[in-house]
């Protein structure tokens, strides 16, 4: 048996996704599927092999995407949904990022989505409190 052979599950699979940020130039990987190992995956990084973005992970499959396209005020914007206590959940805060980034890939602004976004936390909150 070889020694060091990586496998499929050694390997965190990501998707390129372009958007209305994402620069002519890297319009051509969007839909790749690129297999990163484990040991090098960081999902805080704002590049993925020389491409500027951010990674998603879809809350419901676990999977990851990668935008691409500077996103330097995605961050804050996703922070700041909930308010000032902040997200109590993970959970609830890996959903509105996904549904962020599928509204952004849709080519909805990031302000835009940022304040539907706002709007539908604060719409959820009021229907828990009546």
């Amino acid at each position: 048996m070889a020694e060091n052979v990586l496998t499929v599950n050694d390997y965190v699979w990501v998707t390129a996704v372009a958007d209305g940020q994402t620069p002519p130039e890297y319009q051509q990987y969007n839909g790749r599927i690129i297999g990163l190992p484990q040991s090098h995956f960081r999902p805080n990084e704002t590049q993925l092999l020389g491409v500027p973005g951010v990674y998603v992970q879809n809350s419901g499959t676990g999977g990851w995407s990668f935008l691409m396209g500077a996103r330097d005020t995605a961050g804050p914007v996703l922070e700041a949904v909930p308010g000032p206590g902040g997200w109590t959940l993970p959970a609830s805060r890996d959903v509105y990022a996904s549904i962020g980034a599928a509204l952004l890939a849709k080519g909805f602004t990031l302000q835009e989505t940022g304040s539907g976004l706002a709007q539908l936390y604060a719409a959820a909150v009021a229907d828990a409190a009546a």
